[in-house]
């Protein structure tokens, strides 16, 4: 009697679970690309020979390299902007809703830095014609959700105001996790994990002091 073959364990997998893997791990290596060498910097090319696989392994998921920047800056994005809207619509008080979210700004973006040396990149490319619509899509959700919060606090609250203060948490934030605190953690992990905390604080404190004034406007 012939003896029975015993599968492969990755012929266990169903068909659709190792597609959907093999895309995530596309996605993960091409953040990491993107947010090194810029959108202009990066090819195919490039991270087909870091993941390891042929270029058209990643034509089958994705047709072009803008195809495949926008699923990169879709699901990164996506990820913050959930967390954050969800803070945001919970049932605390609106100062309360506003420094909660503001936290979660700063620990996403901390513990994700691809994240923000991403927006770094698009923050400094001189052609906004060429953007990814998505950036400003979920910057224009945020600011409403924070804007509406504010509003429960000071209804006259001007929309300039929500703008600049948006600005300077997204900018404050964006430039220590993508530069300040990987040159902190080249010296020393427990000073850098101090120093982003010790940061995270100034911005909270930034935060209760404008929306100290706010109320009292």
């Amino acid at each position: 009697m012939a003896a029975t073959r015993t599968p492969h364990p990755r012929e266990r997998q169903p068909r659709q679970q190792r597609s959907e893997e093999t895309r995530a791990q596309i996605l993960a290596a091409a953040e990491q690309l993107f947010a090194r060498e810029g959108y202009a910097g990066a090819s195919l090319s490039m991270l087909a020979r870091e993941i390891g696989i042929h270029k058209p392994g990643i034509f089958y998921y994705f047709p072009t390299k803008r195809a495949l920047y926008e699923a990169v800056v879709k699901e990164a994005l996506g990820s913050i902007e959930e967390s954050t809207l969800a803070l945001l619509a919970s049932e605390r008080a609106a100062r309360d809703r506003i420094l909660a979210a503001a936290a979660n700004w700063v620990d996403t973006l901390a513990d994700r830095p691809t994240l923000a040396r991403l927006l770094l990149h698009e923050a400094a490319n001189p052609d906004a014609t060429n953007t990814p619509a998505v950036f400003a899509e979920v910057g224009q959700r945020l600011q409403l959700q924070i804007g509406d919060a504010m509003r429960e606090i000071q209804p006259t609250a001007h929309e300039g105001d929500i703008y600049h203060y948006f600005s300077m948490l997204t900018g404050g934030t964006l430039f220590y996790a993508s530069a300040m605190q990987p040159m902190m953690s080249a010296h020393s992990a427990p000073a850098s994990v101090h120093s982003m905390e010790h940061h995270k604080k100034l911005l909270l404190g930034m935060t209760r002091d404008f929306l100290r004034r706010l109320k009292a406007a």
